[in-house]
């Protein structure tokens, strides 16, 4: 019998302090890679694991909404900032089935989120209302080597190439070889109390992981797919720090409509708070 097969729906959130170019280009390879119907670009109220992000919950979905602009695919998601308090995932998730109850969804994280998903709140219960995507970079393909071929699991052992932005060239990675590589090269070495790439997550994940592409829209949830992509590399740190700093080279790193909407209303300057 042939498995029902809709388009999914794409999940991407986060601070957006400020939404960039990074930020787009991500969603866009997801869209036309992962076969979305659309994305949900949905900016947390207050992260559970940071700070409270610099500009407020309602400018910050302003500068997502001009980001955006008339493209039908994406969607500007308030929801996280009507609900108030922290912004737990999995609420976010089972607000977003019950708008979506018979549509696959995808929830679009990196390799350093994943990487920490133990951390979050209920985190074993998201794939019962999503797929988890996790993208990783380029530049975190290992080498082919020995030790990496030991690592790899039963039923890893490729990732669909047909499904990547860009080809794989040398050995494919291991679910494990990605977040460790990914882990040594991002911290350089083990955070006192934050164990990497720890064993759990592996045992967890490991009958989730799927190398068909078609997964995600044959099922409404409960599956883990790779999607290598080599992004823009941007930081909003840094945009916020050169807007400190009076910086007039952002055209790159920003969309305009954002870059003015800043300016208009003095976000992230030395005299804003």
């Amino acid at each position: 019998m042939t498995k029902p097969q809709t388009q999914p729906i794409g999940i991407l959130g986060g601070t957006f302090d400020p939404i960039h170019q990074g930020h787009l280009q991500i969603a866009l390879i997801a869209l036309q890679q992962l076969h979305l119907q659309k994305i949900h670009f949905i900016p947390c109220f207050q992260p559970p694991h940071r700070n409270q992000p610099i500009a407020s919950p309602n400018d910050r979905l302003a500068m997502v909404k001009l980001a955006i602009g008339n493209n039908t695919a994406f969607n500007a998601d308030d929801r996280e900032i009507k609900r108030g308090n922290i912004s737990y995932t999995i609420d976010t998730l089972k607000s977003l089935r019950q708008d979506y109850p018979d549509t696959p969804l995808c929830l679009i994280i990196g390799t350093d989120a994943f990487q920490e998903l133990q951390q979050w709140h209920h985190w074993k219960e998201l794939i019962d209302y999503a797929h988890l995507v996790v993208m990783y970079r380029q530049t975190d393909q290992p080498q082919q080597s020995n030790a990496l071929i030991e690592n790899k699991f039963s039923g890893l052992e490729q990732i669909d190439s047909s499904s990547l932005e860009f080809p794989l060239g040398g050995g494919e990675p291991s679910l494990r070889s990605v977040l460790c590589i990914h882990d040594s090269s991002k911290r350089g070495s083990q955070q006192r109390g934050k164990p990497k790439c720890e064993e759990c997550i592996f045992t967890w994940a490991q009958p989730h992981v799927t190398e068909d592409i078609s997964d995600l829209s044959h099922y409404r949830k409960g599956v883990i797919y790779f999607l290598m992509i080599n992004p823009i590399l941007i930081s909003a740190t840094k945009i916020r720090n050169k807007i400190k700093a009076r910086s007039q080279n952002l055209k790159n790193e920003l969309p305009g409509k954002v870059l003015d909407y800043i300016k208009t209303h003095h976000l992230y300057s030395a005299n804003s708070k």
